[in-house]
């Protein structure tokens, strides 16, 4: 005990703390004290409490009949079709005398430096960890033998109760297994053991199929110091040191690739990975200089120095093929959650204790996806034909549509939304490909990763204005470009500016600026905790995006995005996302099973804002509403149009295309809800030149059609609380003397408009010239009924402006070119889509007189105060650019 008291604090430095602190940092220490007692007590082999542990603990003479890679078997929802197996497809032993004494030098110097000499347990290094734990610099107290008990010699009940307690049996079992195997035989047989059963990362286990999986290297004496302490770093966090997910392609990184090949797969030297291998040559060269014999006695201070900046170049390794590889690398992870305790981060149960894990995977569906992902490589092929037979692929138009456009990868991905289940996850265009560029990283999974999603958070972000009376389906915007803060002035992806619109057509048109103007009524901030409260896992925990996260400038994983649409789909009601069903034991004893997914709903939205936003894009697949967007409808297998909600999204310089929807609520309380979201663009997220809704579109379209085509055909029901009303079709208010088009929108009850014709006023106007009259006008004055759009957005001044500067323009017509952007007046929406015809609802009030020139009159209201400065209204980064998707050219 007396050698825990140099690393107490003294009496002075106890008083300075708080009663409450002193306590929460002794409990530790107490609890310390306790574990080495039980130690103390498990050393000699006396006493009931040490006869009362080891009861249920398997005897040390065990580790001579232990089978190390006893595979997991990774199968569909059926259960039938085996996706993977997780275990011996990457394991090959190497005995003692093949692994060489630097790998055994850096490994102990980083784990377990005094594994040599301790008796199992190394109570100062016990309570050095503890104490540096408390300081809020916490390591790894277990020694080499500890971690090796963890993973083979407890039982499975150990796991379940208190982690003191399991850690008691872990350190009696630890001093047991080195009486059993005594000396240096016993030593090395713990450590080759040990060496042969670690998780490396990417699917290695054991330090022979770790060594040839990275390095090509099959006889490890061949192993540089450098790479064995690359390896010996990985097994206390393999997903972060992965050195494959660390990797990038040569030349994409420059700096990183002086004097490599292109094509060559190099770590740089900045990566977790190769700062973790330096912290293992540190301690390494401590523990030399600390006097603790090694095994290498021809290691000098200069080898490991150099060793520090070797350069890390990994092999093109082999690999055992995976069904639907991404989907079981989040399995993978998933799993081990469920069967180890958090600080077993490689979970070496999992690959030796022959688990069958049943998923949520849908067969069928994730072939098609996989299928429909590698058809997008068809692009880069001069003759694509045989390679699109091959998969099965019939003739669509949009793969000649993505040729030349610099497009290389896709990604696919759909859930049922009822229950969460993910039934098809497609993470890259064909994660096994043979050649690969920066574009296309076969093994990245984009549906993990974070990207911008463009207009196709929209949706999201106008039906919670929606549920919040920010806005009405009916809304006017004014479809003109300002400056919302800080030189920020986005446009629409074409810079034209369609003037007047409501809020139905501005969504289902994805204008940019009537979904920023809708984050600004509603609060961008307000909008951002929404998202982060429901869906999504962000990287922020603040929006420092301002209302450009109305146009998708913020990183999102597109998992969460299918989620979310997941939520509108299932009537406002988010359901977390499921890719396991079932865990059973080697014996077929159920240890888990998924959560029955009522017990994880949480409420979205009001189910009067889901019912709304999925009315308005579910518009975008029926041509009577909008036949720029219908040309992705789904086909059911009788050819009839399948009711589906579509929103397809397009980031600054076409770097992500993205397409998302969801069916009709099918009939059958028991079937499925389908949701499907599709990626497309280039992994290293360079430009394209493609469009949304050629590219993400068409394989949305393409996939989800078939996956669906023999499901019966359901449509979307109007929730009955939503109010039906007959207005104007092109001023949003009650139809009125100006109407020329009439339309029926629904609403939340109290939000329907009680006004008509409000924008409309009679004013004297010049016969020849059009403006308004004064004197030494030419013609003659005459009486005419205008829209005077200087009382549209008269709450924001700085809108009204630019909309008054875009009246003037407009008033002379179409293609007049002005304003903050320098964009063209036209008519809602373009030349091949005209629900409205050549009309903006009326003829435009004239702003200037002619004749003397007199100033514009001020606005018959006079408007209030800009709200003042709120940071949501206001973008802290200036976009790069316009987030916004390309329509493809006249359907």
């Amino acid at each position: 005990m007396s050698t825990v008291a140099p690393h107490r604090p003294d009496d002075t430095a106890r008083r300075r703390r708080n009663p409450s602190g002193g306590l929460i940092t002794l409990l530790p220490v107490a609890l310390l004290l306790s574990c080495l007692l039980f130690a103390a007590i498990a050393y000699v082999g006396v006493g009931a409490i040490y006869e009362k542990v080891i009861n249920d603990l398997p005897s040390p003479s065990d580790l001579d009949t232990i089978i190390l890679g006893e595979n997991s078997g990774v199968f569909d929802r059926t259960g039938t079709v085996k996706l993977a197996e997780f275990g011996s497809d990457r394991r090959e032993n190497a005995t003692f005398e093949e692994i060489p004494s630097i790998v055994i030098d850096t490994t102990t110097a980083i784990e377990d430096k005094t594994f040599w000499q301790n008796s199992g347990f190394d109570p100062l290094g016990f309570v050095a960890a503890a104490l540096d734990t408390l300081r809020g610099s916490g390591r790894g107290g277990s020694t080499i033998t500890q971690q090796l008990v963890r993973g083979v010699l407890l039982p499975a009940d150990a796991f379940k109760g208190s982690i003191y307690e399991r850690k008691i049996k872990e350190i009696i079992q630890a001093i047991r297994l080195t009486k059993e195997f005594p000396g240096r035989a016993g030593k090395e047989k713990v450590m080759t053991t040990y060496m042969n059963n670690n998780y490396y990362g990417s699917r290695a286990y054991g330090i022979r199929a770790a060594a040839e999986q990275y390095f090509g290297i099959t006889d490890l004496s061949l192993l540089t110091l450098g790479q064995a302490a690359l390896l010996a770093g990985i097994p206390q966090a393999p997903s972060t040191y992965d050195l494959r997910a660390n990797a990038i392609t040569c030349p994409a990184v420059p700096e990183a690739c002086v004097g490599i090949s292109d094509g060559v797969l190099v770590v740089p030297l900045d990566t977790q990975v190769a700062k973790r291998r330096v912290d293992v040559l540190n301690l390494l060269k401590a523990t030399r200089s600390s006097g603790i014999p090694q095994e290498t006695d021809t290691i000098d201070a200069a080898a490991i120095e150099a060793a520090k900046s070797e350069t890390i170049t990994l092999v093109e390794a082999p690999l055992l093929k995976m069904n639907a590889p991404h989907f079981v690398n989040r399995v993978r992870d998933i799993a081990s959650e469920i069967l180890c305790p958090p600080e077993d981060s490689f979970c070496t149960r999992l690959d030796t204790d022959g688990y069958r894990i049943v998923t949520t995977l849908d067969w069928t569906m994730q072939q098609a996806a996989d299928k429909w992902a590698a058809a997008v490589l068809a692009a880069d092929m001069k003759d694509p034909a045989p390679y699109l037979a091959a998969l099965g692929v019939p003739k669509v138009d949009w793969i000649a549509k993505i040729k030349k456009t610099n497009l290389h990868n896709a990604a696919i991905a759909t859930l049922d939304a009822r229950t969460g289940d993910v039934l098809a996850y497609t993470g890259s265009a064909d994660y096994y490909a043979t050649s690969s560029s920066p574009a296309f990283q076969p093994q990245f999974d984009v549906l993990n990763a974070y990207r911008q999603p463009g207009s196709s958070i929209k949706p999201l972000v106008y039906a919670y204005a929606l549920q919040e009376r920010a806005i009405t389906a009916s809304t006017l915007f004014m479809d003109v470009p300002v400056d919302f803060g800080e030189g920020w002035t986005p446009a629409d992806w074409d810079n034209v500016e369609r003037g007047p619109v409501v809020t139905r057509k501005a969504l289902q048109g994805s204008l940019n600026i009537p979904a920023v103007k809708t984050a600004i009524r509603t609060g961008a901030d307000r909008i951002f905790r929404w998202l982060k409260d429901g869906a999504f896992t962000l990287p922020e925990d603040t929006n420092i995006h301002g209302a450009a996260l109305a146009i998708g400038t913020m990183d999102v994983r597109y998992a969460d995005l299918l989620s979310a649409y997941g939520g509108l789909a299932n009537g406002g009601n988010l359901v977390a996302r499921r890719y396991i069903l079932e865990i059973q034991d080697r014996y077929g004893n159920s240890v888990w099973k998924a959560a029955d997914p009522a017990s994880t709903l949480k409420t979205m939205l009001t189910s009067d804002a889901d019912g709304l936003i999925t009315d308005i894009i579910a518009g975008n697949t029926d041509a009577s509403q909008n036949p720029v967007w219908a040309q992705r409808k789904l086909i059911a297998a009788n050819g009839k149009r399948r009711p589906a909600t579509f929103k397809t999204g397009t980031t600054d310089n076409s770097k992500d295309l993205a397409a998302f929807g969801y069916l009709a609520p099918p009939k059958s309380s028991n079937a499925p809800l389908l949701v499907t979201g599709v990626w497309t663009g280039n992994s290293d997220a360079t430009p394209t030149t493609a469009s949304s809704l050629s590219a993400a579109g068409g394989v949305w379209q393409s996939y989800f059609s078939e996956i669906s085509a023999s499901m019966p055909i359901a449509s979307f029901e109007r929730p009955a609380t939503l109010q039906a009303v007959v207005i104007d079709a092109q001023s949003g208010e009650l139809p009125g003397d100006c109407t020329k088009f009439t339309t029926t929108e629904y609403y939340i009850p109290g939000t329907a408009p009680t006004t008509a014709c409000s924008l409309f006023r009679s004013v004297t106007v010049d016969a020849v010239s059009g403006l308004l009259w004064g004197n030494g006008c030419s013609g003659t004055p005459i009486q005419r009924d205008v829209i005077d759009l200087g009382l549209a957005e008269r709450d924001w001044p700085t809108w009204q402006a630019a909309n008054l500067e875009w009246a003037e323009r407009a008033r002379q017509g179409v293609g007049i070119v002005g304003g903050a952007r320098e964009g063209k007046t036209d008519y809602f929406y373009a030349s091949y889509w005209r629900p409205y015809g050549e009309s903006w609802g009326g003829a435009i009030a004239p702003t200037t007189y002619c004749g003397s020139g007199a100033p514009t009159p001020t606005p018959s209201i006079s408007p209030t105060p800009t709200p003042s400065g709120s940071p949501s209204d206001v973008p802290t980064e200036t976009p790069t650019g316009t987030p916004t998707e390309t329509p493809t050219t006249t359907p």
